[in-house]
């Protein structure tokens, strides 16, 4: 935290990147794009505060695109293996070419 906000964005090279990247995993957009409008204008543009970070925790909390399968085991059959593929897709990131269906 930076004076009790939440940190949204952090250096590959940061001592806190690690953990940085597993929240994200798990909230993703929801995560960083916690910024607080503040009813201010510079320079033409809104000036955002990032999140308390309590309050940022009540947020995440209530997004459960992932988190309600965190903990949890789900087996996969299929027949075919293309039909096995399709079944697993949504498991996977989308760095590893997959480009739908994922959590994240």
């Amino acid at each position: 935290t930076q004076e009790g906000c939440a940190i949204l964005y952090v250096s590959e090279d940061a001592h806190n990147y690690d953990s940085w990247c597993k929240v994200y995993a798990v909230y993703g957009d929801s995560f960083t794009k916690s910024s607080i409008d503040t009813g201010e204008v510079a320079n033409g543009r809104k000036v955002y505060n990032a999140m308390m970070v309590d309050d940022l925790k009540d947020k995440l909390k209530r997004v459960r695109t992932v988190t309600h399968k965190l903990g949890t085991v789900e087996h996969v059959e299929a027949n075919e293996a293309r039909n096995f593929r399709r079944k697993l897709e949504r498991y996977m990131d989308s760095a590893n070419g997959v480009n739908y269906g994922q959590y994240w």
